[in-house]
């Protein structure tokens, strides 16, 4: 992606967008650029340093050859600028806007990955994941389309007779021309059953042999896929194919001051916070991290808001964290069976890992089949 930074560029923005990969081309040659920034050249606050700080992003608009369309806005810190270029970029908004160092390395990271190079993105639900593998595919220019697989709904122990997309992306189905260009995202991939970890990984494999370059493979995970490997729940051959780079996503509670960024980037035009209002976002520790915050503003925004001219305050913000809270927790608990299974997933995950992960070995000492204890394992709930 190449980039024209016009007027006085803080050396601080500069930096970071050259360090996420970016190339910054001269005044001579910004018909070549893909996107161009203007700094606003005004009086800044005393006190502040150089931010906050006004920019004007302009990116071809896709109507006429030569036709550029522009939006303004107000950055906080140089991190949060660089982040709102890459979303632009990209054509993506939240969760790439960021004004939390460690996210926007993380993100940087991503982005300087060798084309076609297989990523894993670890994270708790909700951080962004699937958000930042589209910005990735995005970003290397691939011609293929992006293709997303949940891996925790491919079920079995061997693919069915009629396969799914799905399925057929993980067997290799389907020669080097299907392959070719694509960005196979494996979601959760944590949850993939354990004969199709086998199929996926031969499919990486051919896809790396292939002549005319096969797919790029990126995936997600909820959990550790190391220490699924040691404790013998994953295939040690399939996490070292897929994870030569390996990103973790930090949760929202751990980015800062990033919830009212993101907030007033999901928040529709017409709308804004008030000062209270972002100070009780602030206050909540979101465990659905992004998606949650998302969620919540949505809710806002259709919260009846005319008496206050289009202004949420802080009482808009607790009422609808405490219906939200309320409606979790009058979903229904856990029966009686349901808790039974979670004993014997216990029982199973501690005699495999005793065993050195030999799901054969425990299967015998449990006295039940290999594939009821694969099931098993594989029902564990997931992580909230």
């Amino acid at each position: 992606m190449r980039l024209y930074l016009k007027g006085d560029a803080p050396p601080e923005i500069t930096t970071l967008l050259d360090n996420a990969g970016f190339e910054l081309v001269s005044p001579a040659d910004t018909e070549a650029a893909d996107l161009s920034v203007a700094f606003d050249d005004e009086p800044l606050r005393p006190g502040q340093g150089r931010f906050p700080i006004r920019l004007w992003i302009e990116y071809p608009s896709g109507g006429v050859a030569g036709s550029w369309a522009g939006e303004d806005f107000t950055a906080e810190s140089a991190v949060h600028a660089a982040s709102i270029v890459v979303s632009r970029c990209f054509g993506r908004h939240a969760p790439m806007v960021t004004g939390d160092e460690a996210t926007f390395q993380a993100i940087s990271t991503a982005l300087r990955a060798p084309a076609g190079a297989p990523l894993l993105l670890e994270g708790e639900t909700g951080v962004g994941k699937q958000t930042l593998a589209r910005v990735i595919h995005a970003a290397s220019g691939a011609r293929g389309d992006f293709v997303p697989v949940d891996c925790s709904m491919v079920e079995g122990e061997e693919p069915s007779a009629s396969l799914t997309e799905a399925e057929e992306m993980l067997a290799g189905v389907g020669g080097e021309a299907a392959w070719s260009g694509k960005t196979i995202f494996l979601d959760n991939v944590d949850e993939l059953p354990r004969a199709m970890q086998a199929r996926a990984l031969g499919a990486i494999r051919a896809h790396a042999r292939a002549r005319e370059g096969g797919a790029r493979y990126v995936a997600s995970s909820r959990r550790p896929l190391g220490e699924m490997v040691r404790r013998g729940l994953f295939n040690r051959d399939l996490y070292e194919a897929l994870a030569p780079l390996t990103i973790r996503l930090p949760a929202l509670r751990d980015r800062g001051g990033d919830i009212p960024l993101l907030a007033r980037d999901f928040l529709a035009p017409s709308l804004s916070f008030t000062p209270a209002a972002l100070r009780a976002l602030s206050e909540y520790p979101f465990p659905g991290n992004i998606r949650e915050l998302k969620n919540l503003v949505k809710r806002l925004a259709i919260v009846p808001l005319e008496a206050s001219g289009g202004m949420i305050d802080a009482s808009d913000v607790r009422e609808q964290i405490i219906v939200a809270t309320r409606q979790k927790a009058e979903r229904p608990r856990p029966s009686w069976r349901a808790a039974v299974e979670a004993a014997n997933r216990e029982i199973a995950l501690r005699t495999v890992s005793a065993l050195g992960g030999d799901i054969n070995a425990a299967a015998r000492k449990l006295g039940i089949s290999a594939a009821a204890l694969r099931r098993s394992i594989r029902s564990i709930p997931r992580p909230r």
